[in-house]
């Protein structure tokens, strides 16, 4: 009776402990990439980790607005290898995620219209365009984000700033985050232009999307984001930021206690 006791009590810990749909903050790992247009460019990416906060503070086991605060940062390099952006060496940027909501996931909005109407979660840094010397000991910085985060990438809307010879000036062309397909017109070599497109995604544990906001539900979001100079050289990015809801440590503890009892009580059965 006592092992029964034991087991009885462990699971309703384990249940309350790791029952998402009352909990109004996860715990999350994820990853910001910078997926470049042109072959001749590494993608780059940053790895972190956090708490966000799920639909208010009211919880919920269906995703409807999402809150993070940071949790990604870093710094990497790309090297150019084409030609045809002869004086441009290597790419080099700085992120980190910044603080902000993005909301409505749920209920789905038709076609046509935008995915999120909240969509605003600012990413930081900078993208130091290393010319004529390797080392990047010459480069022209672009900032990801100005206004104190009100615009650039994740947030939309277009930074300029001057470049080394008089007339030059580079300029960032950004958009806010978005579920759907994202799409990116670039020039090509032969003075025409393409169109590449990246999409967004959202899912539940096992893929399953109508219990988003669970432990193992994901979420994928991204921007386009098309960097110009008034010398003609253009390369594009999608800036793609994925997260993924992961287990609390001390729910994972209290769920082995319930199993320990299960045990217990196993092994008191078989005994004579």
């Amino acid at each position: 009776m006592r092992a029964q006791r034991v087991v009885l009590i462990g699971l309703l810990f384990s249940f309350a402990a790791t029952s998402p749909a009352l909990a109004s903050s996860m715990r999350w790992a994820g990853t910001l990439d910078f997926e470049f247009a042109a072959e001749s460019l590494s993608p780059i990416a940053f790895t972190g980790s956090g708490v966000a906060t799920l639909n208010g503070w009211s919880g919920g086991i269906h995703l409807t607005a999402l809150r993070i605060a940071g949790g990604i940062t870093g710094s990497a390099t790309a090297p150019v290898t084409d030609p045809e952006m002869a004086t441009l060496l290597s790419v080099r940027a700085t992120a980190t995620l910044g603080t902000g909501t993005l909301s409505p996931f749920s209920p789905p909005v038709p076609p046509g219209q935008p995915q999120l109407t909240r969509r605003t979660l600012p990413v930081r840094g900078a993208v130091r365009l290393c010319i004529l010397l390797p080392g990047c000991d010459t480069a022209i910085p672009l900032a990801l984000t100005v206004n104190r985060g009100r615009t650039g990438v994740g947030v939309g809307g277009l930074l300029t700033v001057g470049g080394f010879t008089s007339g030059t000036a580079i300029s960032l062309e950004a958009a806010p985050w978005t579920l759907r397909t994202a799409t990116l017109p670039i020039p090509t070599s032969g003075g025409g232009s393409a169109t590449l497109a990246a999409a967004g995604w959202l899912h539940g544990p096992a893929t399953l999307t109508s219990s988003t906001a669970l432990t193992g539900g994901s979420v994928s979001l991204v921007t386009p984001v098309r960097v110009t100079s008034d010398a003609g050289q253009a390369f594009g990015m999608f800036t793609r930021l994925t997260v993924r809801f992961v287990p609390e440590p001390r729910p994972l503890l209290v769920v082995a206690f319930g199993a320990s009892g299960l045990v217990a009580l196993a092994w008191k059965r078989i005994q004579p």
